[in-house]
């Protein structure tokens, strides 16, 4: 059970953050959207952003940077408060190996890469 409700709060960091970046990043990503002629779609739009200044931002969060303002922080230390959590669980609960996970979420597997170390 504690291992859904673990999920479920990954799900609802990630849809957050995936909510709270826009207005974070500032309002070019809009403003680019409101000035592109009709030729370009929104899948190329996004890609485009997310291949570029999107991943330079998301990047320098969860990097070793000391760079990042107060926002990027916050996002930075409750993203590693949620993980810190869910293995305490997990390794509460017992052993993982031999396990199927799916981490849901963008970003570089920052619970699935300790989940596998631990054998899932």
């Amino acid at each position: 059970m504690r291992f859904q409700v673990a999920a479920v709060l990954l799900s609802s960091l990630v849809a957050t953050e995936a909510f709270v970046a826009p207005q974070s990043c500032g309002t070019a990503f809009v403003n680019t959207k409101l000035n592109m002629s009709s030729k370009v779609d929104d899948k190329t739009e996004v890609r485009e952003y997310f291949n570029t200044e999107g991943f330079n931002r998301w990047n320098k969060i969860y990097s070793d940077s000391d760079e990042v303002n107060k926002v990027q922080m916050d996002i930075r230390d409750g993203h590693q408060q949620t993980i810190d959590k869910i293995i305490r669980w997990i390794e509460t609960d017992g052993d993982i190996a031999g396990k199927s996970v799916c981490d849901c979420g963008c970003g570089v597997g920052s619970l699935a890469i300790p989940l596998a170390q631990m054998g899932a």
